[in-house]
């Protein structure tokens, strides 16, 4: 009876088997219909990186600005060439126009007068002013006689002050010669005293008569007398002296008060000249400001806009009265930037400007 053998073998688990066919793949795993192929997708990121890196490049060597916007407006170049205000120069109210808004004007053109409050100030500043200078002269007259005055009083204080020297040294003399005569006085008396003993000794020796003792004490006596008269007169003369030179200090010190007084008087007087000087500058200040009530164009140009109406309104120096355009000026345009842009703004980089308007026009230019 024939027998069939069944041989059982294990595969190995590290051979791999044939692939199946894609066929019998996909139909055996749907899953893999709903996932797309990775070929595209590498081609598509390689396109990609080849564009990313061509626009860096690009970026890298074609050149490129940054634009910056601001507002402004269109300016004169100097302050002397934009819109100027009129001002009053003194206090007042407009008397009379001799423009109107609009109008060409020249330089030295008048303008406006303005009348004061006052009609008749000017000339009460100007007697006022007369006054000042009547003053002043006055006091400048009795400042030059006070100082001929001083001048008086140092040439009397130094022929006082000789004068007392003169006697100051006469009775030094006197001093000098009291004292000489009571030298010579003492000597006499010395001389009379030793005469004196002689005689006397020789009278108790018998050897002289009594008529001589009594001439020898008669000239003692004399020559005594003769001593204390000098004395006397040495202590005169230096009483003398001392007085003389008490009325010198005497005489210098009232010389001295006498001139320092009259001194003070010269500087009072000079300072009250520079005050009435100070005071007639601002007199002429005022009259000044009065006579300047006709207010003329400073230059060639145009009044804009009239800001005061005649005698209905009073008016402080410095209110302005017009406004005032010149001529031929130099047109700019002043534009305000942030001021994080600034560091983006240099000289010479192109502008564009439109001004605000219909039709919208730009005009480009260079930016100094």
């Amino acid at each position: 009876m024939p027998t069939s053998v069944t041989t059982s073998t294990q595969q190995d688990p590290a051979v791999s088997r044939p692939p199946a066919p894609p066929g019998v793949l996909r139909s055996s795993l749907p899953a893999l219909d709903l996932v797309g192929s990775a070929q595209n997708a590498r081609v598509l990121a390689q396109i990609l990186a080849v564009l990313l890196i061509t626009t860096a490049v690009a970026l890298i060597f074609t050149p490129w600005q940054q634009s910056v916007s601001g507002n402004g407006e269109v300016s004169a170049l100097t302050p002397v060439e934009r819109t100027q205000t009129i001002s009053s120069p003194v206090e007042g109210r407009v008397l009379l126009w001799h423009v109107t808004e609009g109008s060409k004007v020249q330089k030295g053109d008048l303008i406006v007068e303005i009348q004061d409050n006052d009609p008749e100030i000017l000339p009460r500043i100007q007697n006022e002013r007369l006054l000042l200078v009547d003053r002043q002269n006055n006091v400048v007259a009795r400042a030059g006689s006070i100082s001929d005055q001083i001048a008086r009083l140092v040439e009397s204080r130094e022929n006082a002050i000789a004068a007392a020297t003169s006697r100051v040294q006469v009775t030094a003399d006197r001093v000098r010669q009291a004292e000489q005569s009571i030298t010579a006085a003492k000597e006499r008396l010395k001389f009379a005293t030793f005469n004196l003993d002689l005689r006397q000794k020789s009278f108790d020796r018998g050897l002289s008569a009594l008529r001589d003792v009594e001439l020898a004490r008669q000239e003692f006596n004399t020559a005594q007398a003769m001593v204390l008269q000098a004395e006397a007169a040495l202590s005169a003369a230096r009483n003398e002296r001392l007085a003389a030179e008490d009325d010198l200090r005497r005489i210098t010190n009232d010389a001295q008060a006498s001139i320092e007084s009259q001194r003070a008087n010269l500087n009072s007087a000079r300072a009250e000249a520079a005050s009435i000087g100070a005071e007639l500058q601002r007199t002429d200040s005022r009259i000044a400001r009065q006579s300047t009530q006709k207010i003329t164009a400073p230059r060639d140009g145009t009044i804009l806009r009239l800001l005061a109406q005649p005698d209905s309104e009073l008016m402080k120096s410095g209110d302005p009265v017009a406004t005032f355009v010149p001529d031929a000026y130099t047109p700019t345009v002043e534009v305000w930037l942030d001021g994080v842009d600034m560091p983006l703004v240099h000289p010479g980089d192109p502008v564009r400007l439109m001004f605000n308007g219909w039709p919208a026009i730009q005009f480009v230019g260079v930016g100094d």
